[in-house]
């Protein structure tokens, strides 16, 4: 009976926050309750895989990888107000997991436009260069993506031209950075 109580409990916690939101701006995708450094993370693996197997359709299996992916931007948001920087590199690794697998729908577009801002934002906040090298990949990784607004392809272009010319960064990094800003504006 205690058993049956606990899973009963366990999976009202774990479906109780299973929902799709489509955050507008920074502010509105909030943090991650549970974080990678938390010894519970592997909590949110397990829920994720049982969203993903109790997706039917082709559209809420769309909107649940967009979900996992504004996910990862939650806990990348609190790795840095954690000060656990050095975690970062992983979580953009999983968020581009998500996001490479999707198609150029009208939602993805959408979340895609939104996460660019976001991962523009955030990196003004980072000062590990790890995690700064992985915020400029994964922004040069979403602006390749075919449907997104020119605008919006443009802002992240300007975005590795700036940071190309940055001093912070060696000469090798500045080549590569002013090559892919190069190559973001010819598409």
């Amino acid at each position: 009976m205690r058993i049956t109580i606990i899973l009963a409990f366990s999976a009202i916690l774990l479906f109780s926050t299973c929902n799709t939101i489509f955050a507008r701006n920074i502010d509105d995708i909030g943090q991650s309750s549970i974080a990678p450094d938390s010894p519970f993370y592997f909590l949110k693996a397990i829920r994720e895989a049982l969203e993903t197997k109790l997706a039917i359709t082709d559209q809420v299996k769309e909107y649940r990888q967009i979900e996992f992916a504004t996910r990862r931007l939650r806990e990348i948001k609190t790795l840095i107000s954690d000060n656990h920087q050095e975690l970062i590199q992983a979580s953009v690794e999983r968020y581009w997991f998500y996001i490479d697998k999707l198609p150029d729908s009208s939602n993805v577009i959408q979340a895609i436009t939104l996460h660019l801002r976001i991962f523009e934002e955030i990196y003004k906040d980072l000062e590990n260069p790890k995690a700064k090298m992985a915020i400029r990949l994964i922004i040069n990784k979403l602006s390749k993506k075919a449907e997104i607004p020119v605008a919006v392809r443009i802002g992240a272009c300007k975005f590795l031209a700036k940071e190309a010319s940055s001093s912070a960064l060696n000469q090798v990094e500045k080549a590569i950075l002013s090559e892919r800003a190069d190559k973001c504006f010819k598409l």
